[in-house]
């Protein structure tokens, strides 16, 4: 299995970061965990540039990975934009 994970790093392909919440109640943990999902986001735009030709497409996909209080602090503004 391990040649299976090498080949897979080397053909490039990166998973969708998992969806941010925004729940969590403690503020330093939710500031580390949307950091990361952040970090995570980037590095997808910036790996697959073919798929993000326009900042419209970069927001759409990072609210597709947005749930709980933080897709709910978005939605409203998204709709004004699509």
């Amino acid at each position: 299995m391990a040649n299976s994970h090498a080949a897979t790093e080397r053909d490039g392909v990166m998973p969708h970061p998992a969806p941010f919440s925004g729940n969590d109640t403690n503020s330093t943990k939710r500031t580390q965990a949307f950091r990361t999902w952040r970090t995570r986001i980037e590095a997808r735009w910036a790996h697959r540039r073919h798929e993000f030709g326009s900042e419209r497409a970069k927001i759409l996909y990072a609210a597709t990975l947005l749930e709980g209080t933080a897709a709910d602090g978005v939605n409203a503004g998204l709709e004004k934009i699509t």
